[in-house]
């Protein structure tokens, strides 16, 4: 088996970003929002640097619904708060939701904080949804 390893290390305060660039091989934030990030990726970059790391990558995370039905998205609450217990923020504040358009901005909104990698959590049990997803969001933004 050839299995590839890799240590993404995360965290704020700034002795987690010296031990993600000592241990790392890059650095994964949750779900704060492209404005911290955008806020934080300098010092993850310079903290890489002076470790000697020229390869880096910084990811995040964004969970999405493509969704604007209020029955839908109280769904896509209702999953994530099973999964978390508390949301630390309201949970439209939270996640990427409504047109695909919306969630394209918040998508290159992350982009231009300096993300190398995004991860889109889709919230839903909804297959379809992951679909319209697809079709509204990832196929228009790899044009």
């Amino acid at each position: 088996m050839n299995l590839a390893t890799f240590l993404f290390v995360g965290g704020y305060a700034p002795a987690a970003i010296q031990r993600a660039a000592r241990w790392g091989d890059g650095f994964v934030f949750g779900a704060p929002g492209a404005e911290l990030m955008a806020t934080r990726i300098p010092a993850i970059r310079a903290a890489a640097a002076s470790a000697g790391k020229t390869e880096f990558p910084i990811q995040g995370l964004v969970y999405v619904l493509p969704s604007e039905d209020p029955v839908v998205l109280a769904e896509g609450e209702r999953l994530l708060l099973r999964y978390y217990g508390t949301l630390r923020k309201p949970f439209l504040d939270l996640v990427a939701h409504g047109s695909g358009e919306s969630i394209m901005a918040t998508v290159r909104a992350h982009e231009a904080a300096g993300l190398d990698v995004l991860h889109l959590l889709p919230v839903t049990a909804d297959i379809g949804a992951v679909d319209r997803l697809a079709d509204q969001v990832l196929l228009h933004y790899l044009d």
